[in-house]
């Protein structure tokens, strides 16, 4: 299974979210109104966004031949919720 994301600025800044200390999920309890600054580096984040890309090429280059599944994650994750609650 080969998985992709559509937004890699959004992948980026939420992988340095959590590094930075954030949490991974935040639950329905804990959301708040609060909203936390998030300072990020445009270096750091314009270089982890090039290992992104970097690793998906490798992946798909590595993956050609055999026989795997691509996923998009914000894309296929949307379909299977909706068609659940149909």
């Amino acid at each position: 299974m080969i998985e992709t994301r559509e937004n890699l600025l959004k992948q980026a800044i939420s992988y340095l979210r959590v590094k930075l200390g954030g949490k991974l999920h935040i639950t329905k309890k804990e959301k708040t109104t609060t909203v936390n600054t998030l300072r990020l580096d445009p270096d750091q984040v314009i270089e982890l966004i090039e290992f992104i890309e970097k690793q998906a090429n490798f992946d798909n280059k590595v993956s050609q031949g055999l026989p795997h599944i691509s996923l998009t994650y914000g894309q296929d994750l949307h379909e299977r919720i909706f068609e659940k609650s149909q």
